[in-house]
């Protein structure tokens, strides 16, 4: 391991919610690794046709209703996410599938959702 990855892995044992940084900086920091060493990402920086396996909702305080609510709509932990498509301003909001449903959700709901890379996560032929 690289001294960037663990300076990386470092700064990840922090609790911060990087949707409030710029887009640049979230892209800096999107190699973030989980408790077993697996790097994770959140939703709101993933490419476009690119896949990722929930690890987790982050809630950004003990009574996060939005976590809640993602979490009863299926971004459970090991489901497939994909984005299929983004807002026509800023990105904003983004197309995602889970299982077989598709949701639109804004950026700053998407940064609570923390992926892990999914193995086939270049594969953009599907669809």
């Amino acid at each position: 391991m690289g001294i960037i990855d663990k300076i990386l892995k470092y700064l990840s044992s922090f609790k911060i919610c990087f949707c409030r940084m710029p887009m640049k900086a979230q892209m800096k920091v999107q190699n973030l690794f989980n408790e077993e060493g697996e790097r994770i990402i959140t939703l709101n920086t993933l490419p476009l046709y690119h896949s990722g396996i929930v690890d987790h909702v982050k809630a950004l305080s003990s009574h996060d209703i939005i976590a809640q609510r993602l979490g009863e709509l299926g971004f459970v932990p090991g489901e497939l996410v994909k984005v299929i498509a983004y807002g026509p301003l800023g990105k904003d909001p983004i197309a995602v599938e889970v299982g077989f449903t598709r949701f639109a959700l804004r950026r700053s709901e998407a940064c609570r959702v923390v992926l892990r890379q999914a193995s086939s996560c270049s594969e953009n032929s599907d669809s």
